[in-house]
């Protein structure tokens, strides 16, 4: 009897615990809906940028001002793939935020 009351506890925990992990990942991969502070890559600072920018430190964030002054201002995001360090994935991570 008690084997029977343990398998079954057992058993109906599974799809429990297998929904919980489903919505913590859900949860962990949604965009924000509320974007709190956005960065605008032509005018921000290497500060902001490295502060609010997902995968970006001071080094990238200097080169992004670099090219900035080099070349004049970014014409759409994605013209942000053209900075050393930064690819397509890291543009995606941060669109939401990002402004020109």
């Amino acid at each position: 009897m008690k084997k029977s009351v343990c398998a079954f506890l057992i058993a109906a925990s599974v799809p429990f615990f297998s929904f919980a992990d489903e919505s913590v990942e859900q949860t962990l991969s949604a965009e924000p809906q509320q974007v709190m502070a956005y960065v605008n890559i032509n005018r921000d600072d290497e500060e902001r940028i490295a502060e609010l920018m997902i995968g970006v430190g001071p080094a990238i964030a200097a080169r992004i001002i670099a090219y900035r002054d080099e070349n004049g201002p970014f014409a759409s995001i994605d013209d942000l793939q053209k900075v050393k360090g930064i690819g397509a994935k890291t543009v995606e991570k941060n669109r939401y935020m990002l402004k020109l």
